[in-house]
């Protein structure tokens, strides 16, 4: 089980970069991909052109419900008793839960079988990139 807080990958970060993410973060990815925690308050280092923000998984859900109306649902796959550790994840997206919240949009189906909650939470970034759903 990985630690928290976790990441964006690299290449998650410079999408992110390029769809104007700007929430203050107080880790950076640099050109090399290099991973390094930033000194002082958090700071948006997205306006720098060789640093890259690399927010925790939390702030980039925040962002997307609130700048583009996306929800993402994550959830444990079936119910075969498994133990919560050992379980496997599923996600579902959702679009314009705030104009409607009981009809929003189901824009995914449930993709599931991933081994922990910030590999879900990845996977769903790389959809969303993928599908060009912002």
């Amino acid at each position: 089980m990985s630690k928290i807080p976790t990441y964006t990958t690299f290449e998650q970060a410079k999408w992110l970069k390029e769809k104007k993410f700007d929430t203050p973060v107080r880790t950076i990815f640099k050109d090399n991909g290099t991973l390094e925690e930033a000194i002082g308050i958090p700071y948006n280092y997205n306006i720098f052109e060789n640093i890259q923000s690399s927010p925790e998984q939390w702030r980039v859900v925040e962002w997307l419900f609130q700048e583009h109306n996306i929800y993402i649902h994550i959830s444990p796959s079936g119910d075969d008793g498994t133990s919560f550790k050992e379980c496997k994840w599923n996600f579902s997206i959702y679009k314009n839960i705030l104009e409607n919240f009981i009809a929003g949009s189901k824009i995914t189906p449930n993709i599931q079988d991933f081994n922990s909650i910030e590999e879900t939470y990845s996977a769903v970034f790389d959809y969303i990139k993928q599908n060009n759903l912002i």
